[in-house]
């Protein structure tokens, strides 16, 4: 018996969704003021994208956030920083969205439309 062959893991990207740098961790409030949490949420951003810059299989980190400043970290890690303007949930059912790319060594566009279906 055969084995179908499996994922072609070198074309693997990783995605990263984060909310927003300052909104991020709110539930720490009562431990961390909100530099405090900004600072956590930074540092777990840069090594979450070191990890994935750094994996041999993964071919590249899209970062997905309304934060222009998260995307930006992303820039400074080899990722895509990719900015969506209107929230998922707020998203009509039909239609597009438009969202903004920051650019990066992998993205040659500066705009990405993404076509939702009904």
């Amino acid at each position: 018996m055969e084995h179908a062959p499996g994922p072609d893991l070198a074309r693997t990207w990783a995605l990263v969704p984060i909310r927003g740098l300052e909104t991020a961790k709110t539930r720490l409030g009562g431990d961390l003021d909100a530099e405090e949490r900004r600072d956590l949420v930074v540092e777990m951003l840069a090594r979450t994208l070191v990890a994935t810059r750094d994996a041999h299989r993964i071919a590249g980190t899209i970062v997905v956030t309304m934060d222009p400043a998260a995307a930006g970290i992303a820039r400074d890690h080899r990722a895509i920083g990719l900015v969506e303007r209107v929230p998922s949930s707020m998203r009509p059912q039909a239609g597009s969205a438009q969202r903004r790319s920051v650019s990066s060594p992998w993205s040659p566009t500066s705009t990405v439309r993404e076509q939702t279906r009904s």
